[in-house]
């Protein structure tokens, strides 16, 4: 939980109430004042610097990531933007016991008036984190001279940013257990892993009629292909039900032995977004990839693709298979829009779907990394958007941001392509 800028006084004042008369609510200006835990400040428009609490622990919280220079400049330079005019002096934070007991002070700021006031705080064993300031202004806002927008302004907000995403994923790790090939002794991994297999076959072979083209050459790449040699299989994406449903046309394909199931990237809003779901999706093992990153049920040539196969070859120590994979008439069988806007509750039948296989692409990422260093050294960089991604090693050679940019638009170009050339021809069949 994370409160921001003019909600962290509320937020302040929910838990001294909570702990008070076990009830939380929020209540008006004149309450806060009345109760005395709040005052006037004089900061709502202006920047400024941070005050990090002496000898305060800051893992945990949102500075844990920044690196030390820019930690040192929050406390001398004016990086943030202020924009309230309630708070809390540090005084009275930490004589009212219900907040001092459940919070602790990381930062400060001085108002206009030289005035301190309490800036950011962490709870002692919860994640939860409140700021009164906005790190988003930095990098988005640009109405007022105020805002400060330098270079480390604007790594102010991007280091918020990571942070608060890393609190997201934290939460879609609930269920991990769910995910061990020992849990419950692997049954219940078998039992959805037979289930979904069932209803593939049952949807794509007796709901539907299915055909598959050029079938043996995905088959040899899952059972004869070099060992240790990855296979990434990649295609359009036209319904909720791609995966697994394509799968199901394949005869010997799905098979019931975890160990030699495939996986998918899943959408977590569909695929985790209630307990059951994530239980499910968990206890499966299911890398194919829908590089278009999501569903496009019109009859279009392949849009670009997102990055997220590139980066996959490019961060193999072995250059992986890759295949291409179309598939027509899925769009009927699930349409995003049947009724009222909505999908159908189960598939529809009576379908004709097809399954087409391609030739595995040919990458020569030795080749490809070079290239995107020399085309990365031409680039020139605005002072404000100098590199921030983590240096990838690949090929030999150390890529920063920029060259990383080159090289995944490159192996996503050569993808895109040879999925546009294969939907041509699935046309035509």
């Amino acid at each position: 939980m994370w409160k921001l800028c003019f909600c962290l006084p509320f937020l302040l004042l929910d838990i001294g109430v909570a702990k008070a008369s076990a009830s939380i609510y929020l209540p008006s200006q004149t309450a806060l004042t009345d109760r005395g835990i709040l005052q006037r400040f004089d900061a709502e428009d202006n920047a400024s610097s941070l005050q990090f609490v002496e000898n305060v622990n800051i893992e945990g919280t949102l500075f844990q990531r920044f690196p030390p220079e820019l930690l040192r400049k929050l406390s001398t330079d004016c990086l943030v933007m202020q924009k309230h005019r309630w708070g809390i002096t540090p005084e009275k934070f930490k004589a009212n016991h219900a907040l001092s007991s459940f919070f602790e002070i990381v930062t400060t700021c001085i108002d206009e008036n030289s005035k301190t006031y309490v800036s950011t705080v962490k709870a002692k064993k919860y994640p939860i984190t409140g700021f009164q300031w906005h790190p988003e202004k930095n990098a988005f806002e640009w109405g007022s001279s105020q805002i400060p927008h330098s270079a480390d302004a604007i790594q102010v907000t991007q280091y918020a940013a990571s942070y608060l995403v890393s609190l997201r994923f934290k939460m879609g790790r609930i269920m991990e257990w769910a995910a061990r090939s020992d849990h419950l002794g692997g049954i219940p991994r078998k039992t959805v892993i037979t289930a979904v297999g069932a209803f593939a076959r049952a949807v794509a072979n007796l709901c539907n009629k299915t055909k598959v083209h050029n079938a043996d050459t995905l088959m040899t790449l899952v059972r004869s292909r070099p060992p240790g040699v990855p296979l990434i299989t990649v295609s359009n994406h036209m319904s909720t039900l791609d995966d697994p449903v394509m799968w199901g046309g394949f005869k010997g394909l799905l098979s019931l032995d975890p160990e030699l199931a495939r996986w998918v990237l899943a959408a977590e809003d569909i695929c985790f977004k209630n307990s059951f779901f994530s239980y499910i999706f968990r206890t499966g093992k299911q890398l194919h990839t829908f590089p278009e990153g999501k569903v496009f049920q019109e009859d279009e040539p392949i849009r670009r693709l997102k990055w997220g196969t590139a980066s996959l070859i490019a961060r193999c120590p072995v250059t992986p298979i890759v295949l291409p994979i179309i598939h027509r008439g899925f769009d009927e069988m699930m349409p995003e829009k049947y009724f009222y806007g909505r999908r159908p509750p189960f598939p529809l039948w009576n379908k004709d779907l097809r399954v087409v296989v391609g030739e595995p692409i040919e990458f020569d990422v030795p080749m490809m990394v070079e290239t995107a260093f020399s085309a990365s050294r031409h680039v020139l960089v605005p002072p404000l958007q100098e590199a921030k991604w983590p240096v990838l090693s690949s090929a030999g050679k150390e890529l920063d941001e920029t060259a990383q940019k080159c090289l995944y638009t490159a192996l996503s170009e050569k993808i895109q392509s040879s999925l546009e050339t294969l939907r041509l021809l699935a046309k035509r069949l």
